[in-house]
């Protein structure tokens, strides 16, 4: 199963976490993982190529962790790319289940590099 956190902080998605790995099929016929990986690598993309905010990324495949912060946020913009994020991958833990997928939210006191 993949574990997904979503860090908000005063009203506002300041990263997220996935960690684990789904287990629908075999590596490399996995299609939610796929469609997980996606979503979050295009995220991940969006708000660092588009809107160039800075941010802390930890990847490690083998254990199927996928991290990230955004630090200290400047486009408005980059709370709609964490939405349709959040609403992708819910959208998946609604179709698949929670057995494969399982979304859940922190909220933190401030937005504190991880």
């Amino acid at each position: 199963m993949t574990k997904i956190v979503f860090f908000r902080s005063n009203g506002k998605y300041t990263g997220m976490e996935a960690k684990g790995h789904a287990m629908y099929d075999s590596y490399g016929k996995d299609i939610v993982c796929s469609a997980m990986s996606v979503l979050i690598t295009n995220t991940v993309n969006a708000i660092d190529e588009i809107n160039h905010e800075e941010i802390d990324l930890t990847l490690n495949e083998e254990d199927g962790l996928l991290s990230f912060r955004i630090i200290n946020e400047k486009e408005e913009s980059t709370q709609v790319l964490m939405k349709a994020l959040v609403l992708g991958l819910e959208s998946i833990q609604k179709e698949y289940g929670k057995k494969y997928c399982k979304v859940d939210y922190k909220e933190e006191m401030q937005n504190v590099k991880a």
